[in-house]
C-alpha cells in the first residue's frame, strides 16, 4: 500500500514500505503503525492509513498520544475508515470494572443503572480474566 499510494510523497519522508511498522488495524481496513525514522523507536512517529484522501497520514506523536487523541476526536479529522473510535471512549472500561458494575445492577459499559439488570444470570460468564 505504501508504494501503491505513493506514502513516501504524501507523508513527505523519503522512506521505503520497510519503514512501515504495524501495530493495529480498524474493522474497516485502516492500518496504523510507527513510520520507522531512525534508529531511535520512542521517536518514530505515527502513520495511518486509510481509504481515503490522503491515504497516508503522519502524526508527529508517539503510539499513546496518537491513541488518546483519536478516542477524544483532537485530530483534525479522524484517520480512519470508520467512525468506531473517533471520539468514543465509552467502549474501553476495564473489565473488573465492567463486572464491579455489573454485580452492582448499572449498566457494564456506561455505570448508568440498569433497569433491567435483575434479569442477567448471576454468573455472567462475559467477563473473563
Amino acid at each position: 500500500m505504501w508504494d501503491k499510494d505513493r506514502g513516501s510523497e504524501v507523508v513527505g519522508v523519503p522512506l521505503t514500505a520497510d519503514a512501515f511498522l504495524a501495530w493495529g488495524n480498524g474493522c474497516n481496513g485502516s492500518q496504523l503503525g510507527w513510520l520507522r525514522d531512525g534508529d531511535d523507536p520512542d521517536q518514530w512517529p505515527v502513520i495511518a492509513w486509510s481509504d481515503g484522501a490522503p491515504s497516508w497520514r503522519l502524526y508527529r506523536c508517539g503510539m499513546a498520544v496518537f491513541l488518546r487523541r483519536l478516542m477524544l476526536a483532537e485530530l483534525d479529522e479522524n484517520p480512519l475508515c470508520d467512525s468506531t473510535l473517533w471520539g468514543n471512549v465509552e467502549p474501553f472500561v476495564h473489565w473488573r470494572e465492567q463486572q464491579r458494575r455489573y454485580f452492582a445492577g448499572l449498566h457494564p459499559v456506561t455505570g448508568e443503572p440498569d433497569p433491567y439488570a435483575d434479569m442477567y444470570p448471576a454468573d455472567p460468564s462475559q467477563f473473563v480474566e
